[in-house]
């Protein structure tokens, strides 16, 4: 979307909530008084998406970003996973299950970076 878009879009969420919470005026009226107060904001807000979307485009694309999750059985490396509850970082139990997906960056260069682990269930009954 285009700044103008982003501004419009800003604009009329604004007074549609002011017309749902009960401001009685003519949108209109509403929306030219949006316009005067908060015009310097809205611009504002619509520049940093903009730049955060281009930012985005150009640093990553779909492929770039992987799903990630664990296998059942695994045993837990806390630098590629998170436990769920209190686990030591010295825990050696197989992995039950993958209660939230991860998320990896991968390089051009064919390594990848965790963004955000996958949260796993250990096994912590089950004998080393």
């Amino acid at each position: 979307m285009s700044d103008n878009q982003v501004q419009r879009e800003i604009y009329a969420l604004l007074l549609f909530l002011l017309i749902c919470i009960g401001w009685k005026a003519e949108p209109k009226q509403i929306k030219a008084l949006l316009e005067e107060e908060l015009s310097q904001c809205i611009n504002e807000i619509a520049t940093s998406v903009a730049k955060i979307s281009k930012m985005i485009r150009e640093d990553f694309v779909s492929g770039d970003l992987q799903v990630t999750y664990v296998r059942p059985g695994q045993h837990y490396n806390p630098s590629l996973m998170d436990a769920e509850g209190q686990a030591s970082p010295k825990v050696q139990a197989p992995v039950l299950c993958t209660v939230e997906l991860g998320l990896a960056l991968r390089s051009r260069a064919g390594g990848q970076q965790m963004v955000l682990k996958p949260r796993v269930a250990l096994d912590t009954h089950a004998s080393s």
